[in-house]
């Protein structure tokens, strides 16, 4: 017989696609290691750039991945 999974599950668009993830699962639990950074966007419509670092954070309804590399304040000459 088939054991029941009391675990609650959420649902959040990764990447315009609609994804169940656990309740408590954070960004990096559901991203791939390809992934360098996300984009999170807000109610009113802002939006900010999170780097691989920053993805120990609880998942948010809702993101867009990003496979480049993320450079903060880098100077191109």
């Amino acid at each position: 017989m088939a054991r029941f999974n009391s675990q609650r599950f959420r649902t959040v668009h990764i990447d315009g696609e609609t994804v169940n993830a656990p309740e408590d699962a954070r960004i990096i639990d559901v991203v791939p290691e390809s992934v360098q950074s996300v984009t999170v966007f807000d109610n009113n419509g802002g939006s900010k750039l999170l780097s691989r670092a920053e993805l120990d954070r609880p998942l948010p309804d809702g993101f867009s991945t990003n496979l480049s590399h993320v450079a903060k304040g880098q100077v191109h000459e």
